[in-house]
């Protein structure tokens, strides 16, 4: 399944999923944010569930071509 065609049926744990990791971000950085998702994610695959792409993200180059190094 497309992971842009999953249908949220339960919007509050997600956000709750959300507020967890703006937390932990907060309270002790993103280091530790970043290391606890990765663990998440070997749990996921451990159990089965597949990781969503993240090969395409939202990123946009703002800087002009001609002023890259």
């Amino acid at each position: 399944m497309a992971f842009d065609d999953y249908n949220d049926f339960d919007p509050q744990e997600t956000r709750e999923w959300q507020e967890a990791v703006d937390v932990v971000v907060e309270r002790v950085g993103p280091e530790r944010a970043t290391y606890l998702l990765h663990k998440a994610v070997e749990e996921a695959y451990r159990t089965g569930a597949e990781a969503p792409d993240t090969t395409r993200t939202p990123y946009v180059n703002t800087i002009p071509p001609h002023k890259e190094a």
